[in-house]
């Protein structure tokens, strides 16, 4: 994956929940979003996008504990979430 929408590692997993991360392309996260929300919903789509604005050039990332959305250029997720880790490719 690229920057364009995407981290560099599509292959990375919390190391607090254990769960693997999952985005979504072209929208954020409302500032509703919760501890609950996201451990309840987490990873059915069809539910957490209830939560999920539209937004150009953004993603949204969540595991089952934490969730972040990452705007423009270069990203680096160790300054997101210190947690979240590579699997491996």
């Amino acid at each position: 994956m690229g920057v364009s929408g995407s981290v560099c590692c599509d292959h990375l997993r919390c190391t607090k929940c254990g769960h693997r991360v999952v985005e979504k392309n072209h929208v954020r996260w409302d500032s509703s979003v919760d501890y609950l929300f996201a451990r309840n919903w987490y990873p059915h789509w069809e539910e957490l996008g209830k939560k999920l604005l539209h937004k150009a050039g953004a993603t949204a990332y969540t595991c089952q504990c934490t969730w972040i959305t990452a705007e423009g250029e270069a990203r680096n997720v160790s300054q997101w979430c210190p947690r979240w880790a590579c699997l491996g490719h």
